[in-house]
């Protein structure tokens, strides 16, 4: 039952798994992207996150991080499940996420930053492409946009 009243409707301005995200920054690194990427297997998620604001990856090499991530690419279909879940509620006004990287999410990042830069769709800071294009988290990208259509 819903504890809104009768023709209310609610807004859902922030729905990441920025908390999530928290609870892993001290992990370490996914064996599979330590030995691809030659990074020493003892080096923690929150170093990795640093190394591409510091120097930004190619885009596979960003995808690859967090698509090896158990505790990232387990949730690919967030996005999709949490519109779902407000769409069937009925009373959903306007659900928002965020869309690009922005610079305090990236200043004084170290162990104990909180990792906003996770949530955006486009990577823009953690990812340089030769070509120009903006750099994308690709693990639910293309959730978003089959969102847009519906």
């Amino acid at each position: 039952m819903s504890r809104l009243d009768k023709g209310k409707k609610f807004l859902a301005t922030e729905f990441s798994l920025v908390q999530h995200w928290e609870n892993h920054m001290d992990d370490k690194v996914p064996a599979a992207y330590a030995e691809k990427y030659k990074v020493p297997p003892n080096t923690r998620v929150w170093q990795v996150i640093g190394n591409a604001i510091e120097k930004p990856f190619p885009q596979k090499k960003w995808g690859d991080f967090l698509a090896m991530s158990p505790w990232f690419a387990s949730h690919k279909h967030y996005l999709t499940q949490q519109v779902r879940m407000f769409r069937e509620s009925g009373k959903l006004a306007v659900a928002t996420y965020g869309v690009v990287q922005i610079e305090s999410m990236e200043s004084g990042w170290g162990a104990d930053k909180k990792p906003w830069i996770l949530n955006p769709l486009y990577a823009n800071r953690t990812v340089r492409e030769e070509n120009g294009r903006t750099g994308r988290t690709t693990v639910w990208f293309d959730s978003f946009r089959a969102l847009q259509d519906s």
